[in-house]
């Protein structure tokens, strides 16, 4: 909110932005309608993403869009030949953990949305290879993900593997791997990212990367009678 709030100045337009902060699971301030919604990796946090959406769809104006990018899974950080399947092994580790912790996250979307009386116009992928140089803060995140997810793997693995772990983000530069898909909708929609389901991005120097999915839907509300 303070980047925000700087740039804005920065920008001369901080007449223009105001920010809030809220817990959208709870009851959501009065900040009258917009035009536009984005939701950046945040909906497979919400309790009731369902009853989100519905207020997402009645704050915005006629004609508003969402735009919602989301994860399909977490992201991936290291190569296969890293530990011979280090990383699976990570994941699958942590997997009933964070099934309990994030249940929504790699859910339809497109269907939610749907639900909640938006329209969707299109939905198409990203293909997404990155090459280095990446920027250093791209390294950072996901060395710092590493560690995170390190500090949970105590009694889960074994001890080569926590070694191993240990030795990453001081042995190896990163590589980032992901994919994403987009689907915008509206009160009207239109989405972007051409490519398959499934695409890697690949950077920071080669060898600890990030896969994963992301979903991005650009919905706009339904203007007929929903039944």
């Amino acid at each position: 909110m303070h980047r925000l709030e700087g740039t804005a100045r920065t920008l001369g337009v901080a007449d223009r932005v105001q920010t809030v902060v809220a817990d959208l699971d709870a009851v959501w301030p009065v900040f009258g309608t917009v035009d536009l919604v984005w939701a950046s990796s945040s909906l497979h946090h919400m309790a009731e993403p369902d009853r989100v959406l519905t207020e997402v769809r009645s704050v915005l104006r006629p004609g508003g869009l969402l735009v919602a990018a989301e994860m399909d899974s977490f992201p991936r950080f290291l190569p296969d030949d890293v530990g011979a399947g280090l990383e699976a092994r990570c994941h699958g580790a942590l997997g009933g953990e964070r099934a309990a912790a994030v249940p929504h996250l790699g859910s339809d979307w497109g269907a939610r949305l749907a639900g909640a009386g938006f329209t969707i116009e299109a939905e198409r992928t990203f293909a997404i290879d990155l090459k280095p140089p990446l920027p250093a803060a791209t390294g950072r995140y996901a060395k710092a993900c590493l560690r995170r997810r390190r500090s949970n793997l105590d009694g889960r693995m074994s001890a080569d593997d926590l070694a191993t772990l240990d030795a990453l983000p001081t042995a190896t530069d990163p590589r980032v791997s992901c994919s994403a898909t987009t689907t915008p909708s509206a009160r009207r929609a239109q989405c972007g990212w051409p490519g398959g389901r499934e695409r890697r991005a690949r950077g920071f120097h080669g060898k600890i990367g990030i896969r994963g999915a992301y979903t991005l839907i650009c919905p706009r509300p339904f203007t007929g009678s929903i039944g």
